[in-house]
């Protein structure tokens, strides 16, 4: 028998349903965009345990006749284009022709759907087969329930999320698609409970307003500009709103939500000196462009798109963005004088250098290491000298240096604090209580994982739709952070204990020396090798014959 085998068509179907189809949310989203193509002014999403149950999408589109319903459900089968040379002018979501096919190999799907002037239609199927069709009596539009996904690839649904993170992956998605497509209703239900509802509306503003709050609405900044075929149009938060990470940034390619990393570096840049550099700005912005530019069909899930005019592109939203702050800030007029004043500190008698004194005598830093000796600090690297090397790898009679990486050594201590096995954590009390303002998406985060973060020691209780109000939190925060906090929680999607402590790493990046020393003998402590909660090292030793061989 031959080795090389050609595969059959089942073991095609899921392969091909591998691409495109990898979680409920990319089963939903697949669903919505075609309800889109089709038409639709109102679209129904309903998910049960967080889709794996079941996944239902109603709308109110175009339909299908009998015929086109059964192609529907066929590999590259699709209304959206006809020849290779149309993906040069692609104006639709989707244009492949795999989602119900690659759908239905995966889950036990069921298509109801009917057009104005024909009859309505019902076909069922399993893993990609189709087990019955017959006529049933329905609305113009388009129901198609999707359950038990994934029931025949066990090893695929072995490595999906919980239920919760899952669901949460579904309400981030659709409020993604309600922001591109504001001009139809949508409403999403999850465990029989309703999420949202959101009316269509003419203005991108209201659409907003529900999603992100009103309290960000009255700081955003409108952009609407053209240059040739280009068009720039969306709304940027203050600088005040900014982040420690992307979870803010909405773009949309011709109203396709896509991930591009060319337009969030430019719009970063046109914010310029507004934000600091560890910070990134939140904003809404559509681009349209000619189809002809762009190529869509470079991901499967087409989450990412490439330009052809890439430079052009960037430098276009870049200064646009630029624009929008000058235009809108008050002109000052400042006047330089070259004039040589008298230096007023000439007669100064007292020292304004402020350093450390020179120990006359060697002293032992560390109690638990008193063979380390202080070499010094370098940015956020504290640099000792070792006497023997025994200690950490076993080595006897051989000297060394010994350097500490003091951000991921913060990260480390962070997580063991808020890791300890104790009734409650030490929490402080705010005299005065802060409320944090969050996206609908962002709320059913921080709810799914509250009772973790109040293990930490938050008190933090919702108070609106769309508000958290803050009573105490762990003793190494400042309420300053608190919203940076929270919303480093609600934008990712691991544990709450590891993500404050990754935020304890970023938050500080210089050190005093006394402060560094102190860590220094916290990580010290602890049993080799010295970890951050990621498995990064802490601690980098050389040998004294490793500082030799750099000068060899």
């Amino acid at each position: 028998m031959s080795r090389i085998q050609i595969l059959s068509e089942e073991t095609i179907n899921r392969i091909a349903a591998g691409e495109s189809i990898e979680s409920p949310a990319s089963v939903v989203k697949e669903l919505v965009e075609n309800a889109i193509d089709a038409g639709s002014k109102r679209i129904f999403v309903e998910i049960k345990e967080g889709g794996f149950q079941l996944i239902r999408v109603i709308d109110n589109g175009c339909g299908m006749s009998p015929d086109d319903a059964l192609l529907s459900l066929e590999r590259h089968a699709t209304s959206k284009i006809r020849e290779a040379d149309d993906l040069s002018s692609l104006v639709t979501m989707g244009f492949r022709g795999e989602a119900l096919a690659s759908i239905s190999a995966v889950s036990k799907l069921s298509l109801t759907t009917a057009t104005s002037d024909a009859p309505g239609t019902k076909i069922d199927s399993e893993g990609g087969k189709v087990i019955s069709l017959a006529p049933f009596p329905r609305r113009p539009g388009t129901t198609i329930d999707v359950r038990s996904l994934f029931y025949n690839v066990p090893a695929r649904k072995k490595f999906q999320k919980s239920s919760s993170a899952s669901a949460a992956d579904v309400h981030r998605l659709l409020i993604t698609l309600t922001l591109a497509h504001p001009e139809v209703t949508f409403e999403f239900v999850s465990q029989e409970k309703e999420v949202f509802s959101f009316v269509s509306t003419s203005e991108q503003k209201v659409r907003i307003r529900e999603v992100f709050g009103e309290e960000f609405v009255k700081e955003m900044k409108a952009i609407d500009v053209k240059v040739g075929e280009y068009h720039i149009k969306g709304f940027l938060g203050s600088p005040m709103q900014s982040r420690l990470n992307r979870t803010g940034q909405y773009t949309f390619i011709n109203r396709r939500a896509v991930t591009a990393p060319l337009i969030s570096f430019a719009v970063k840049d046109g914010y310029g000196m507004r934000l600091d550099s560890d910070r990134y700005p939140v904003y809404i912005l559509h681009v349209g462009l000619p189809p002809s530019v762009v190529d869509v069909n470079v991901h499967p899930q087409k989450r990412e798109v490439r330009f052809q005019e890439e430079q052009f592109l960037k430098q276009m939203v870049k200064e646009q963005i630029e624009q929008s702050f000058q235009s809108s800030s008050p002109k000052q007029s400042v006047t330089f004088s070259c004039e040589k004043k008298e230096d007023i500190f000439a007669d100064w008698s007292a020292s304004l250098t402020l350093r450390e004194t020179e120990e006359k005598e060697e002293v032992s830093f560390f109690s638990c290491k008193p063979e380390l000796q202080l070499i010094g600090l370098f940015q956020h690297y504290l640099l000792l000298r070792l006497e023997g090397l025994e200690s950490f790898v076993g080595k006897e009679d051989e000297g060394g240096a010994l350097w500490m990486d003091l951000m991921a050594a913060s990260e480390r201590i962070t997580f063991d604090l808020l890791t300890k096995k104790e009734e409650k954590k030490i929490s402080q009390g705010l005299l005065i209580p802060v409320v944090v303002d969050f996206a609908r998406d962002e709320v059913v985060e921080i709810e799914r994982k509250l009772t973790e973060i109040e293990k930490m020691g938050f008190a933090i209780r919702l108070v609106s739709k769309q508000s958290f109000i803050v009573e105490a939190i762990p003793p190494f925060l400042s309420a300053q952070e608190i919203p940076d906090v929270l919303r480093q929680l609600a934008g990712e999607k691991d544990e709450a204990s590891k993500i404050v402590a990754k935020f304890a790493r970023g938050r500080k990046k210089t050190f005093v020396l006394q402060e560094a020393l102190a860590l220094a003998e916290k990580v010290l402590q602890l049993p080799a090798p010295q970890l951050t909660p990621s498995g990064a090292p802490i601690i980098a030793l050389m040998s004294d014959n490793d500082i030799k061989k750099l000068f060899q």
